[in-house]
């Protein structure tokens, strides 16, 4: 990789922020263990009550992308939030599509979620349970290829192998574009440096 630019060269990482009430942790034997699973949050049970994911490329070279000034290097984050109101059904429905190679329907972002957010290059998103799926690595993919001029060299942009990477469809559409995956294990591309 010593070879490639440092310009060249993406990371991508989601990090998530659970603002549920936990109790406090206690110490316990491993006998004592099966307790947790009546563990119940303030909210209710035991589950996350808002849970938002925020997307986040680096770049080799320490840029963010800035189309008008001609700067090459990461897109702008991208904030994944909880919306209860989204079903289970509607999301599978959204999967089932992508998977027959359809695009899936514009997502409908209430402008709730994108309140406060003054910089249009930030994608903001929704998730039943805030977190990224397939689909929203389609439009992460999507977002990525727009912040980068037409005329882009190749690029390899560095992914864990979170199972929301796995979509063919939106592989390719990177490949296609000249963004190259290599994945890491799940969990370890905080890790990775780009350079």
């Amino acid at each position: 990789f010593k070879d490639v630019p440092d310009g060249n060269k993406l990371n991508m990482d989601g990090v998530g922020a659970d603002t549920t009430k936990h109790r406090k942790k206690v110490i316990a034997n491993k006998v004592a263990d099966w307790a947790r699973v009546f563990q119940v949050t303030p909210e209710g049970d035991g589950k996350m009550n808002m849970h938002v994911t925020l997307c986040i490329t680096t770049c080799g070279n320490g840029m963010f992308a800035d189309k008008e000034n001609k700067i090459l290097g990461a897109c702008a984050p991208v904030v994944i939030h909880c919306d209860k109101t989204k079903t289970k059904e509607k999301e599978e429905e959204e999967r089932r599509m992508q998977r027959a190679g359809e695009r899936p329907s514009e997502r409908f972002v209430s402008d709730r979620y994108s309140a406060g957010i003054n910089l249009p290059e930030i994608k903001v998103l929704t998730t039943r349970n805030g977190s990224m799926t397939q689909e929203t690595f389609n439009e992460y993919a999507h977002h990525l290829i727009d912040s980068m001029p037409a005329d882009h060299g190749p690029k390899i942009l560095f992914l864990d192998g979170h199972g929301s990477r796995w979509n063919r469809q939106t592989l390719l559409l990177l490949m296609k574009n000249k963004v190259f995956p290599f994945f890491f294990a799940s969990n370890t591309s905080i890790w990775a440096q780009p350079n």
